[in-house]
């Protein structure tokens, strides 16, 4: 049962559009909020010490939006595939989910509607796992930011015809030709590859 200290924990009052939780809050405190959130909550924000088992728990939460797991370092690709069940996703935002791989990407490809992701410092995550974004193609924004560029990327990156924003800084083997194909993006109007190395 969610008591009052758990309901200032996970900032819950009134009806939920959205739920932030902070650094203390775990599997345990969402698993006792799961019941009072209303059907309209479409934007969750998680970190830190929430774990897969946690992440599997918010299924129930259909109309969600917008997801935010940053710093969930506890993660890994089994949480990715409940995170594909949420139909109608738009932002997902993974920062610093270190234990993330190659195929959590995979795991996430049912998500069409995804507009925004964020893999930003998602050091289990390589270039490989940065080819396997090729079929996203309705996102505008992503951050891959210290992620390994190579072959695979090249070839994925330039296929994301909606991208607005890209974040790139901080990645290693960022080459010119990897630019060049870059900029056939007609929609990107932001691109940062400060700190990239090639």
């Amino acid at each position: 049962m969610l008591n009052e200290n758990d309901a200032k924990l996970l900032g819950i009052h009134g009806a939920l559009c959205e739920l932030k939780t902070g650094a203390s809050a775990g599997d345990e405190e969402l698993h006792a909020a799961l019941p009072h959130l209303q059907a309209t909550l479409t934007s969750l924000s998680l970190s830190w010490r929430v774990t897969d088992r946690g992440v599997q728990a918010c299924t129930c939460l259909t109309g969600l939006q917008t997801l935010a797991l940053n710093h969930c370092w506890m993660l890994t690709d089994k949480a990715m595939k409940a995170v594909a069940g949420f139909s109608g996703l738009q932002s997902l935002h993974l920062k610093g989910c270190f234990g993330l791989t190659d195929s959590a990407i995979e795991e996430l490809k049912p998500l069409t509607t995804l507009q925004e992701l964020s893999l930003w410092g998602c050091q289990g995550i390589t270039d490989r796992g940065v080819g396997h974004l090729k079929g996203f193609t309705s996102l505008q924004s992503l951050a891959v930011a210290l992620l390994p560029m190579g072959e695979h990327a090249s070839q994925a990156l330039p296929t994301l015809t909606r991208l607005e924003t890209l974040d790139m800084s901080s990645c290693q083997g960022v080459t010119d030709d990897l630019l060049k194909r870059l900029m056939g993006l007609k929609c990107l109007t932001d691109l940062d590859i400060s700190r990239c190395g090639a």
